[in-house]
């Protein structure tokens, strides 16, 4: 038996020198724009918005809106719907509580020999630990936060009585 190695085509290779495992292609995208398409007129923002998630829920997905201008006098009045699940997901970027108020930038003032301080990145990998914890280990771990953020009140014990005997001068409380 002669086999003719020259064809590029796997269909015109014998039945047993073809591959049993070779992968049918991945399909990247759908296009559902046929079903979308419409001469109805909608009187309502909401309307349109009802129709179409209707549609898209009979095809078995969920429509947002992705981007939405009001438009002006010189422009027009927009609605870009998209499926919830398609683009590329991009985690959001969270501002810590009193982020902005606490940095203020000082070009007249010397740095000091004082390094940048920023718990950014500290507060980031907590939250992602957090987050990927089971209960037993959260619960820990929001102990633990207590009691740096809060020491005096995570004892049951009484707070020690602070000497200040040998300081020059006395604090108000």
């Amino acid at each position: 038996m002669q086999t003719d190695l020259t064809s590029t085509s796997m269909e015109d290779a014998p039945a047993d020198l073809r591959p049993n495992n070779i992968a049918e292609p991945v399909v990247d995208s759908l296009d559902f724009a046929k079903n979308f398409a419409t001469d109805d007129k909608f009187s309502t923002r909401d309307d349109l918005l009802k129709w179409v998630r209707g549609e898209a829920l009979k095809l078995g997905f969920a429509i947002i809106i992705a981007k939405s201008d009001n438009g002006s006098d010189t422009r027009k009045q927009t609605l870009v719907l998209g499926c919830e699940r398609g683009g590329v997901y991009r985690k959001r970027q969270k501002k810590l509580k009193g982020q902005d108020r606490r940095t203020i930038k000082c070009d007249d003032v010397p740095n000091e020999g004082h390094p940048d301080i920023s718990l950014t990145e500290e507060w980031e990998a907590i939250q992602v630990r957090f987050n990927n914890a089971d209960y037993n280990t959260k619960i820990h771990m929001k102990e633990q936060l207590r009691q740096i953020a809060f020491p005096e009140t995570t004892s049951l014990c009484p707070p020690a009585e602070k000497e200040n005997e040998n300081l020059p001068f006395s604090f108000v409380t």
